[in-house]
């Protein structure tokens, strides 16, 4: 370690990097020199390396003796560095005094009383004090106090004179700042365990706008496709299947874009499922519940000319479930987003009334998460068509599903 050679008595400089420890002895013997017993001398360094050990930058340490008003001690004044809030551990000096100056410099002031210890003229003790006044590292006095410790507890049945008792209460104190310490390194802990978690609400928030983004996009450009495709499959002239053909295409690319902004670790699965065999000829009928009015339109629109499907739709959860009650539908398409309240707890109360729960739920949605798609499953949920879908699309998925057993559980496709 690199101390500077003092610039007058009483002082030195500890440059940025140095280990304050190094310097222990010769602060205990600049305090030794200001007047100080042994332990004072040694209590005021390791106060004196406690502070400047939680600073960095060029630190000046100054020690001098003070006689005013209040008696006579000596004071250990550190300059420079940059400081933290927290003081020298109680118990190693009489105060612990703080300044910010105007240019945000920190300068700490610890003062000790120069009175005799306790222990100084007590032969039990003769080797902590050798130590305070002689060892060159804290490593000798901490074993000599362990030492002096064992003794004093050897010789408790003898009597405890008032001595040993203050110098018990000092190490008392000293133990309260250990214990202030570790208080200190708990907080920190809980506040960088408080930033995670705040780290990873983020987290679920974005990727719940990115899902939520997703969906509001893809249901209109639902509606521009599908219209689409219903337009091609009529007559027209050879420069409008030209203008059809791109729309669709522009569809498609924007499809690619929303794909690439907004949908990250989030990709829904697409349904395309194999039909089942026929069942008996009875018109299957479809409950589509959706907010929007243009894909409602839509997908009656797509089975508008299928004899074998009967739709319904519902702009809203409330009339959705209303219609599932009376109409008992052999199939709910429907979507997550909807205006009274989220697709799933619609879910939930069809899963939840014996007249409904048999009834397949498919979910028609721009997007959702892979732990959503797990809740759902364990609602009746058979299958997902992520939008925007086609009419081939969604008129393959309703004849994939079989038709429901009413007394049983609903088919998957």
């Amino acid at each position: 370690m690199d101390i500077t050679a003092p610039a007058a008595p009483g002082m030195i400089t500890l440059d940025p990097g140095d280990d304050p420890e190094t310097a222990w002895s010769r602060l205990r013997d600049l305090g030794r020199a200001s007047g100080l017993a042994p332990l004072r001398a040694a209590r005021l360094a390791l106060a004196v390396t406690t502070v400047v050990g939680q600073r960095c930058g060029p630190t000046v340490v100054e020690i001098a003796r003070v006689d005013d008003a209040q008696g006579a001690h000596v004071e250990a004044t550190i300059d420079g560095g940059n400081a933290t809030p927290s003081p020298a551990p109680p118990g190693l000096v009489d105060a612990s005094r703080r300044h910010l100056s105007a240019a945000r410099t920190v300068t700490w002031i610890l003062p000790v009383n120069v009175t005799e210890d306790a222990a100084t003229d007590d032969p039990a003790w003769a080797e902590l004090n050798d130590a305070a006044a002689r060892s060159p590292d804290t490593r000798r006095l901490l074993l000599a106090l362990l030492a002096g410790v064992a003794r004093q507890h050897a010789d408790r049945t003898a009597g405890v004179d008032g001595e040993v008792l203050a110098l018990r209460i000092e190490l008392d104190e000293s133990n309260q700042g250990l214990l202030a310490l570790h208080a200190e390194l708990s907080e920190q802990h809980d506040e960088l365990e408080h930033a995670r978690a705040a780290a990873e609400q983020a987290t679920r928030d974005k990727a719940d706008f990115l899902a939520n983004m997703s969906h509001e996009i893809r249901s209109p450009m639902n509606a521009v496709v599908g219209f689409t495709s219903l337009l091609r499959a009529t007559e027209l002239t050879t420069e409008q299947v030209e203008y059809t053909a791109a729309i669709e295409s522009a569809g498609e690319y924007l499809l690619g874009v929303i794909d690439g902004i907004l949908i990250t670790d989030v990709k829904p699965r697409r349904t395309d499922a194999a039909p089942t065999p026929a069942d008996p000829p009875r018109p299957r009928r479809v409950l589509f519940v959706d907010y929007n009015p243009l894909l409602t339109e839509l997908v009656e629109r797509i089975f508008a000319g299928d004899p074998g499907v009967t739709v319904q739709t519902a702009p809203d959860g409330r009339t959705g479930l209303s219609l599932a009650y009376q109409q008992q539908p052999d199939i709910v398409l429907l979507d997550l987003h909807l205006s009274d309240m989220s697709g799933e707890a619609l879910l939930q109360q069809l899963h939840a009334d014996t007249r409904t729960r048999w009834i397949p739920a498919v979910i028609v949605s721009g997007a959702t998460t892979p732990a959503a798609i797990e809740r759902l499953s364990n609602l009746g949920v058979v299958a997902y068509l992520t939008k925007p879908f086609t009419s081939s699309q969604l008129r393959k998925l309703v004849n994939a599903v079989g038709r429901p057993d009413r007394e049983g559980t609903a088919p998957t496709p």
